[in-house]
């Protein structure tokens, strides 16, 4: 049996009733664990502001305001899932305007190992993916990190693109080049 979560909102101060860390393991049952601020005004926008996400485990510590998911972990937002060994969210110690009490919103979003991420009609195949919500910029590092979208790639040993225009910068190590393979006539890779 996978743990199962879904976040919405995370309020550290819940959390720290339950103890300073907590694990969820194959034998317990499935958790909700709500953060951050959202404001709900119907179900479809619930739906755009949560994130569903399963795994073997999950460890959280009230003191960092950090959550890591371990094991098989799949997270899903609207159109983006996310797959990989290893999911680490990171939330703002500092409360934003309008927040209430305790309440935390995630800063940072770290999948390690095997991530594969599926977005809008374009697929990321890397080792290491950090997404920050501030920003929504997305940064693929190892090795032939990938983005492909339909017949087109771009690959390279550290991608980033910014989410808000679209805009990718791949770099290179000194064992690779940046490789891109590209189509005329079929979609972009910023559509």
């Amino acid at each position: 049996m996978k743990a199962h979560c879904l976040i919405k909102h995370i309020s550290p101060r819940f959390l720290s009733i339950i103890g300073c860390v907590f694990t969820i393991s194959l034998w317990c049952m499935p958790v909700c664990v709500t953060a951050g601020k959202t404001t709900v005004t119907s179900d479809h926008n619930a739906d755009i502001n949560q994130i569903h996400i399963t795994s073997d485990q999950l460890i959280y510590d009230s003191t960092s305001q950090n959550a890591e998911f371990i094991g098989n972990v799949k997270a899903k937002q609207t159109d983006t899932v996310i797959f990989a060994d290893k999911l680490n969210i990171t939330h703002s110690k500092e409360t934003n305007p309008g927040n209430t009490g305790a309440e935390a919103t995630i800063e940072k979003i770290t999948a390690t190992g095997n991530v594969k991420i599926i977005f809008g009609n374009k697929v990321a195949i890397t080792q290491q993916a950090t997404y920050i919500t501030q920003t929504k910029v997305l940064v693929l590092t190892g090795k032939n990190s990938t983005i492909s979208s339909g017949t087109d790639s771009i690959s390279g040993a550290k991608i980033i693109l910014d989410r808000t225009d679209g805009r990718i910068k791949i770099e290179s190590d000194p064992d690779q080049q940046v490789k891109a393979v590209l189509h005329s006539g079929s979609d972009s890779l910023n559509d």
